[in-house]
């Protein structure tokens, strides 16, 4: 995935369309959601293919590339990358309004796709060293207003923990869940043991016992071997 900066203002654009509605406030259903962020570049079509959320937060045909970017170029330089923040930043400010005015139009479901969707992005690389406060925020709106939580948990670290098949992105994934409510912190240490296990060879989503924290995990030696580099 490599996502691109854009010139416009998006959260002014979407404000002036959340004003214009008339009668109760626009609020973007997850097909638009998915448009807006595939506007941006994401590639959403490893979750696609894999069935890891729905089609319509997940476009086929993202934003054609910007001609003013060199054909080789890999990466965004500075600017491009403070750019490409500060619009994720106005997408994600604007995503915590509607769902803090309107929560249902975003049930338990679909808040657990759209956590998901913005780890999956977080998992960028020009965003992975980049501090994200308001994506950040927005997970915490979403994971707080999920009605059935321990219902909604176990899918939820399935879907985390297949974003990736490396144990690096995993557990940059755990470090940018939000750790300020007893939701996040329990989201984290459920996924950190779903990582844990996938490290020794269990299946996705399979969580090591809680106990595992306080003195019963697995040996270390097995563990150790699996998350050290590599070393030529």
């Amino acid at each position: 995935m490599s996502l691109r900066p854009d010139t416009t203002n998006a959260f002014q654009a979407l404000w002036d369309i959340w004003l214009s509605a008339g009668g109760e406030p626009w609020c973007p259903t997850l097909q638009d959601i998915g448009q807006a962020f595939a506007r941006l570049g994401a590639d959403l079509g490893a979750l696609r293919r894999q069935h890891l959320l729905p089609p319509e937060l997940c476009p086929a045909v993202g934003r054609p590339p910007d001609p003013s970017c060199c054909p080789g170029q890999a990466r965004l330089d500075a600017t491009g990358t403070l750019a490409l923040v500060t619009q994720l930043g106005d997408i994600c400010k604007f995503l915590e309004l509607c769902v803090a005015a309107q929560p249902r139009r975003y049930p338990d479901r679909a808040r657990r796709q759209l956590v998901a969707l913005l780890c999956f992005l977080g998992l960028d690389r020009a965003l992975r060293r980049q501090p994200l406060p308001d994506l950040q925020h927005l997970l915490l709106c979403l994971l707080e207003g999920i009605a059935d939580w321990q219902g909604q948990l176990p899918a939820l670290c399935l879907s985390l923990c297949q974003l990736s098949q490396h144990h690096h992105n995993l557990l940059a994934l755990v470090g940018l869940l939000p750790d300020v409510t007893g939701r996040g912190r329990e989201l984290r240490r459920r996924l950190s043991l779903c990582v844990m296990a996938r490290l020794l060879g269990e299946p996705p989503g399979t969580a090591l016992p809680l106990g595992a924290e306080v003195g019963e995990a697995p040996p270390v030696p097995p563990l150790g071997a699996a998350v050290s580099p590599s070393v030529p």
